[in-house]
């Protein structure tokens, strides 16, 4: 058996230091040109170079169409009652605090208009409201019956084409709180 000296040792080793160098030397040469599409995993890129292959965002999409009903939920349990309103007489309406009002009778002359106002007593707002009127020869017409904005008088204007002068007055209904 041959024996191995210290020379042959240097140059088995100078020897793979040449092949491993140049191996070495072609790693570092290698550009992005020499990889193939899809050769390298994205496991082995760092963090920083798989969010530089992704793209500028695009534009928003469309919303889509609506999509269909769904099934109905179960239904939930029962609110709380609520509080019992203050009793009145006949469940809250209390009818001794309703007044009917007359407003003065004005007389309509054959060709003229006139208005009635029924005045609510302080404190009363008006719930409802309405005329009366007299005329023998059925000249008279109502050209308006409604209430003040305000809610305190109903007015009745009435116009005559007759020949004869008629009566007529406006009425409201008022309730206090």
């Amino acid at each position: 058996m041959k024996r191995v000296t210290p020379s042959l040792v240097i140059s088995i080793i100078a020897l793979f230091v040449a092949l491993g160098g140049g191996a070495f030397a072609a790693a570092s040469a290698i550009d992005g040109h020499s990889i193939k599409n899809r050769s390298i995993p994205a496991i082995k890129l760092t963090q920083k170079a798989v969010a530089q292959l992704h793209g500028a965002r695009g534009p928003r999409g469309f919303t889509g169409a609506k999509g269909a009903t769904g099934a109905q939920g179960v239904q939930g349990p029962q609110g709380v009652p609520g509080v019992n309103g203050v009793n009145g007489v006949n469940g809250g309406f209390d009818p001794a605090k309703v007044t009917y009002v007359l407003g003065p009778d004005v007389t309509v002359a054959p060709g003229a208009t006139g208005i009635s106002f029924a005045d609510c007593p302080a404190g009363s707002k008006i719930v409802g409201g309405g005329y009366l009127f007299s005329y023998p020869n059925g000249g008279m017409t109502v050209e308006i019956s409604a209430p003040d904005p305000d809610g305190t008088a109903w007015g009745a204007g009435f116009g005559n084409s007759g020949t004869i002068a008629g009566t007529a007055s406006a009425y409201a209904v008022c309730a206090a709180k």
